[in-house]
């Protein structure tokens, strides 16, 4: 590194020389630029690549947890929604097994990590609906049922001003582990022809007052697949606010919410 010399002292770039002023002294010094070839060989960078590999692994991931929302992440998720998805991807990866930057992405290990999120923390769906709520799910992780007992609507149910229905729905999307494979790819879906595949289904319409008298929502993937250990089913379910005017339903622009429940 070498010093600007005269009484004038400038900053920029010109050719390879990088030239910066610290204090009052004028500095000089040789630029390597951060070339896309660079990054694939320089030795320097090593950890660089493996880090940059890995969170292709969990952006990857995230863009499947996003399929297997059902499309709803968009209308029911915040701004922030995929960068806090992409958070708890990123950590999955960390706990895998196998060498850094080439760790697998396991999905039903990790699960936990993947519990009771909502899609919109400001309004999650967790204070929408407070009455008992069973999720089972079959024996070969295709088919996803919820039941919800009987219910008296005053304290349980919080709607929005103005609401006269509700509807709850549920989501089952299938979350594969992602591997190592190098490349272009860098990493892919353990199961790419099930991975992202779901389905939802819906709930009739129900008062918002009064003594609900139960329901149950049945979603099921399309074609049923057998999933295997390194795939796990995510499902999540919702609720949205309806008025009725001359016995037609318009929904709410308000208090409607979802949440990824669980992974299975």
């Amino acid at each position: 590194m070498g010093r600007q010399r005269g009484l004038v002292h400038i900053s920029g770039q010109f050719d390879d020389v990088q030239l910066s002023i610290d204090g009052k002294h004028g500095i000089a010094k040789l630029s390597v630029p951060m070339t896309k070839d660079r990054i694939k060989n320089d030795p320097d960078l090593e950890n660089t690549r493996k880090v940059n590999a890995e969170f292709k692994a969990a952006s990857l991931a995230t863009d499947t947890l996003q399929l297997c929302t059902c499309g709803h992440n968009y209308s029911f998720g915040d701004r922030y929604l995929r960068g806090r998805l992409l958070g708890k991807m990123s950590g999955i990866v960390r706990k895998g097994p196998g060498d850094f930057g080439k760790r697998l992405l396991e999905v039903i290990p990790n699960r936990g990590m993947l519990k009771k999120v909502p899609l919109d923390p400001s309004d999650p769906f967790a204070t929408r609906l407070t009455t008992t709520m069973v999720v089972s799910v079959n024996a070969d992780r295709n088919t996803a049922t919820l039941t919800v007992p009987s219910f008296e609507s005053k304290g349980r149910l919080k709607y929005p001003m103005g609401a006269t229905h509700f509807k709850m729905f549920l989501c089952v999307g299938v979350l594969s582990d992602f591997q190592y494979v190098g490349g272009e790819a860098v990493y892919e879906a353990v199961n790419p022809d099930m991975n992202g595949v779901n389905a939802d289904a819906y709930s009739g319409y129900m008062d918002v007052e009064g003594l609900n008298a139960g329901f149950q929502v049945i979603a099921a993937l399309p074609g049923l697949p057998v999933l295997p250990s390194s795939a796990g089913l995510v499902v999540s379910m919702g609720i949205e606010f309806f008025f009725d005017v001359n016995s037609a339903y318009n929904l709410k622009a308000e208090g409607n919410a979802m949440m990824i429940y669980e992974v299975y």
